[in-house]
């Protein structure tokens, strides 16, 4: 099965992520300059084996749910609930792969994944939601 060409994920995070700094608010800024900091990082910290349980993009994740958990909890914005939830189902993922060693690469990749485009456009969704705010407001 053919995968989708090396480019496409970097240009929809890198577009998402400049979106939510340029229209965001501090908090939408913030969750995308980490987001865009853990993508870069990504290539570097992943074991291309794919053996078992891929602990410093577990580490990576935990932090960004602590972040997201901070802003879920400080905040009256709505967008950091499901991001973290979202972000909980992939450190969720990352904890399966520790007690099922069945747990074959694809699955594991591709949950991965799906959880982090959803965290992101809950980004995306509180940096829009906070630019409509703006033009309301003037």
């Amino acid at each position: 099965m053919p995968a989708l060409p090396y480019w496409i994920p970097a240009v929809v995070i890198g577009c998402s992520c400049l979106y939510a700094c340029w229209k965001g608010g501090t908090e939408e800024r913030v969750a995308a300059v980490y987001f865009a900091l853990a993508a870069l990082a990504a290539p570097f910290l992943l074991d291309r084996r794919w053996a078992g349980t891929q602990w410093a993009m577990f580490a990576v994740d935990l932090g960004y749910l602590a972040l997201m958990l901070v802003f879920a909890f400080r905040t009256a914005r709505w967008w950091p609930l499901p991001a973290a939830a979202f972000q909980l189902l992939a450190v969720l993922t990352h904890v399966a792969s520790l007690f099922d060693h069945q747990l074959r690469a694809w699955a594991y990749v591709t949950a991965g994944v799906i959880w982090t485009y959803l965290g992101l456009a809950a980004i995306v969704v509180g940096a829009h939601n906070r630019a409509r705010e703006r033009v309301v407001l003037a």
